[in-house]
């Protein structure tokens, strides 16, 4: 049997209950069966939990039974980066929900629930984790996610001194125009935060349009004001760069 989450136990367990009140004459072999199945999950989530306990215990603060300070050297342990798109795919993956110290439960059940039960499994999910995020949608579904798991939790915004350095990490690699962007916000862009709108377009923009910007089509009124602005100044920049790469005659 493979490895089973503390959710898995419970679901069986439950589900076991369940079945037994619908079907009160269920045949004995049915219940052995019922009953082993449920304690071999525990069994199995309990030796998991002491190897990843192990785990744990190995890189968690030194003064805070959390993972902060020391998650950089985990991450690199299990050949993630800590400085990339994989760090913020990492929290992603195990539930984390809020930018902060990881804690003991939110890193223990989120590894179960991925079906990390040792060191030798937790490097071969970190692998996977890596390819995940290499697809399209998925790595899109991730930065929608981080807007939410950096903003606070009674705002509908987050700072644009937030934001930039989030883009620099996951925009900047899939935006060929970043430079143009990071250039329209420094001389355009009033704006003291960024809402999910702008932020989840830019991402959208990226992809769809590119360096593209003839097939952007403002007229659609698909995008926000904004993302027009944002054309409206790439184009004329890149107007620009053509003059002046003109031979004088």
């Amino acid at each position: 049997m493979g490895v089973c989450s503390s959710k898995d136990a419970e679901e069986r367990q439950n589900l076991a209950i369940k079945e037994a009140k619908e079907a009160p004459d269920i045949d004995e072999g049915r219940k052995a069966s019922i009953k082993k199945t449920v304690l071999e999950c525990k069994k199995n989530v309990a030796e998991s939990s002491e190897k990843l306990e192990a785990i744990w215990n190995k890189y968690r603060d030194d003064e805070n039974d959390t993972l902060s300070e020391r998650l950089p050297e985990f991450l690199r342990a299990i050949e993630l980066d800590p400085d990339g798109a994989e760090s913020f795919g990492f929290a992603w993956a195990i539930g984390h929900s809020q930018l902060g110290a990881i804690t003991r439960k939110d890193w223990m059940e989120g590894l179960q629930n991925q079906g990390v039960e040792s060191w030798e499994s937790l490097l071969t999910w970190s692998q996977r984790l890596r390819m995940k995020i290499q697809n399209q949608k998925t790595y899109r579904s991730m930065y929608m996610w981080v807007f939410d798991y950096v903003k606070e939790e009674s705002r509908k915004t987050v700072s644009r001194e937030y934001a930039e350095p989030l883009w620099d990490v996951l925009l900047q690699p899939k935006f060929p125009l970043y430079d143009k962007w990071t250039k329209f916000m420094e001389t355009k862009f009033e704006g003291k935060v960024v809402k999910r709108d702008l932020w989840n377009c830019i991402y959208d923009f990226a992809i769809e349009i590119g360096s593209n910007l003839e097939s952007y089509d403002r007229q659609s009124g698909a995008w926000p004001v904004v993302i027009d602005e944002f054309y409206d100044f790439a184009s004329m920049d890149k107007k620009n760069e053509g003059k002046q790469d003109k031979p004088t005659a």
